[in-house]
């Protein structure tokens, strides 16, 4: 009986020292990915010069993380000046980029925003404050594959072989 509690305990304390690991790793990799998250900046303005009235918002994504980003999915928030409900209807999740941006790059891209109905009395840019709320990014790690380079075309291969093989 005594040899039977005891391969019972030597189990439970190796299930619960795997447990214990395991756990610290999902800790240690999540600050890691919220410290790499820091490092990516996202800036929004409404800027007219640079993009166009339909699509009026200069978003520049700015990569300082050290990793590739795959891609990424952010909220602009839109409030009048003074107040803070966020007056953009769309949600987070229709923000989405999926531009590569290799490590120390930046991409630049032109939004466009729609307030909430009911709002549109507010839409003056001069009174709107332009801010990224919640983003979420997606990082490309190489362990998992999370994207498939394709190689170089070779020279003296035709582009129409060459993009029929991948």
């Amino acid at each position: 009986m005594n040899k039977i509690l005891k391969i019972i305990g030597v189990n439970v304390l190796g299930i619960a020292v795997l447990a214990g690991g395991y756990i610290a790793y999902i800790i240690i990799e999540q600050k890691s990915k919220n410290a790499r998250e820091e490092k990516v900046e996202i800036t929004v303005k409404y800027d007219v010069e640079v993009c166009t009235t339909q699509y009026p918002l200069h978003v520049i994504i700015q990569n300082g993380s050290g990793r590739t980003i795959y891609s990424i999915h952010f909220d602009i928030k839109v409030r009048r000046k003074g107040y803070s409900n966020n007056l953009n209807e769309w949600s987070w999740i229709k923000n989405e980029s999926d531009k590569i941006i290799e490590p120390e790059n930046f991409h630049s891209s032109c939004w466009h925003y729609k307030l909430k109905a009911g709002n549109e009395r507010f839409n003056n840019p001069d009174n709107l404050i332009f801010e990224i709320g919640h983003k979420y990014i997606r990082f490309y790690e190489s362990k998992t594959k999370a994207f498939k380079r394709l190689p170089t075309k070779p020279n003296n291969v035709s582009s129409t072989a060459f993009a029929s093989r991948y």
